[in-house]
């Protein structure tokens, strides 16, 4: 959220529109969705964590075979309620300024379709076939913070080009949290692990919503990497984070009734972490 991108905005519409397809109001869950992919197009992914979630649910016995029935409606009108006022929110966007293609020194036609089509080939042709450069990287590297990315660095005693005399210094990282992810990722096996029978129903739904939001926001990066070398960036984990801190939070219980000095140690090091990362902070 600190370096402003797109993906922080398309969140608050992913993050709120699951909350109310799970509190039974899918229309307007859809309604939210369809407002979020106007800010991004990543905003559909949404639809994979909630089939995903309600297929976890078949599979742990948590769905009677009446409340079965009633899935397909559910996604089918979350889905639908999207598509229609994402596109007429385009057509509005549309309508107060036409979109433009730069490259072809002309206007976008056809209406929201032809935009949306403009938006999609211009995706399509972001790619990197010899591999990431720059501060692209790829999916799986962002699981253990493998390429940050510098966003800013000032060091007084060595100016860049004309500047002179600038402080303080500034060493501004672009990176998740270790301790974070330290907890987070085996945490996420955790939560796969209790998806079946009675572990499922001890637990709740906690554990099935964080690996269905980790694997619908995550694995469509993954695909578009490995199969058209889609270009990507490590912010774009940003939308796959709620997943991983779900299934912490849904862990941390366990945790703390056996290992509570090892969990205090760990939310020592999660604040220091804030502490050391924040962007302005002057560093060695």
């Amino acid at each position: 959220g600190r370096i402003a991108t797109l993906d922080i905005y398309v969140l608050v519409a992913m993050l709120w529109s699951v909350v109310l397809y799970l509190r039974g109001r899918p229309v307007a869950a859809g309604v939210l969705l369809g407002i979020g992919a106007c800010l991004k197009l990543v905003a559909p992914y949404v639809l994979l964590v909630l089939a995903l979630f309600e297929l976890a649910a078949v599979w742990s016995g948590a769905r009677t075979r009446a409340a079965r029935g009633g899935v397909l409606a559910r996604l089918g009108g979350c889905a639908a309620a999207a598509a229609a006022l994402g596109l007429g929110l385009l057509a509005l966007m549309d309508w107060i300024a036409a979109p433009y293609d730069a490259s072809a020194g002309r206007r976008v036609g056809d209406g929201p379709l032809g935009h949306l089509g403009h938006m999609l080939t211009y995706a399509s042709q972001q790619t990197s076939p010899h591999g990431p450069a720059g501060i692209a990287s790829y999916p799986w590297g962002w699981l253990i913070d493998l390429k940050p990315i510098v966003y800013l660095n000032i060091d007084p005693s060595r100016p860049a080009g004309h500047l002179s005399a600038i402080n303080p210094p500034i060493h501004f990282l672009g990176m998740i949290s270790p301790p974070i992810l330290l907890l987070a990722l085996p945490a996420l096996v955790w939560a796969a692990w209790s998806l079946r029978g009675d572990r499922a129903r001890r637990h709740g739904r906690g554990p099935a919503l964080a690996v269905a939001w980790f694997l619908g926001t995550f694995v469509p990066f993954v695909l578009l990497s490995l199969l058209w070398s889609r270009t990507s960036y490590l912010y774009y984990m940003v939308i796959v984070m709620p997943g991983l801190y779900l299934a912490g939070a849904c862990a941390l219980p366990a945790l703390t009734r056996r290992h509570r000095r090892i969990v205090a140690a760990w939310a020592v090091t999660v604040l220091a972490a804030v502490v050391v990362m924040y962007p302005f902070t002057p560093l060695p």
